[in-house]
């Protein structure tokens, strides 16, 4: 689905979208939960996914913007599936905010689904829009870093997110919420003291284009 909605953003008229989003809404083959989250795999015994359903969220909203060619039949389903979709990251922020126990905490995942679908809340669920930036908010310490408990948490999991990637990912976020612009450039300094090396592909990504925008405000103080 991931690779589906990428190819879309693409070449818009690709066949191999299409035929993705066809198995999706085929209820013969069950990849959405009564619950709306999506299956990691259609293998069995396979779990409904925080990051499966993303990428259904991400797709599905792709294609209610392509509407072209589509049937109104076909548009109420996608509406549907989406809607459903946006219900279950609601129950599952309200059940424990994202967090998948022993394995990812909620400091790691709400700031990378935050950064996958923060266009889609805004446009979607000001609810979850409002209460993920005030949590990644309450993260900051008083001098618009991020806190030492934060990072500690970051750093304790089964796979330690070090201060690099966790600014790069926290600059990023609030980059894309709009909500403030000078606040993400305060992060986005510290990653870029902390140094590139350690980082994912992912926060080069998000580094390559903060920096864009860095480089104008700066010019344009200046």
């Amino acid at each position: 689905m991931e690779a589906a909605d990428l190819l879309l953003k693409i070449r818009p008229q690709n066949r191999l979208s299409r035929v993705v989003l066809d198995l999706m809404l085929d209820e013969r083959n069950c990849w959405q939960d009564s619950s709306g989250g999506w299956f990691h795999t259609s293998e069995a015994g396979s779990q409904k996914d925080l990051w499966s359903s993303a990428y259904a969220l991400k797709l599905l909203t792709a294609f209610c913007d392509s509407t072209s060619g589509m049937s109104k039949t076909l548009s109420n389903n996608i509406n549907s599936r989406l809607g459903k979709t946006i219900d279950f990251f609601t129950n599952e922020w309200d059940k424990n905010k994202w967090e998948i126990p022993g394995k990812v905490a909620k400091e790691e995942n709400i700031m990378l689904l935050y950064i996958d679908l923060a266009q889609i809340f805004a446009r979607y669920s000001k609810k979850l829009q409002t209460e993920c930036l005030a949590m990644i908010e309450s993260w900051l310490s008083p001098v618009e870093a991020l806190s030492d408990s934060y990072l500690s948490t970051l750093m304790s999991q089964n796979v330690p997110v070090p201060p690099q990637q966790a600014y790069a990912r926290a600059a990023y976020a609030l980059y894309l919420s709009q909500t403030n612009s000078d606040r993400w450039i305060l992060l986005f300094e510290k990653a870029i003291k902390y140094g590139l090396v350690g980082m994912f592909s992912c926060e080069w990504a998000f580094i390559l284009d903060l920096s864009f925008s860095y480089k104008k405000i700066r010019n344009d103080s200046d």
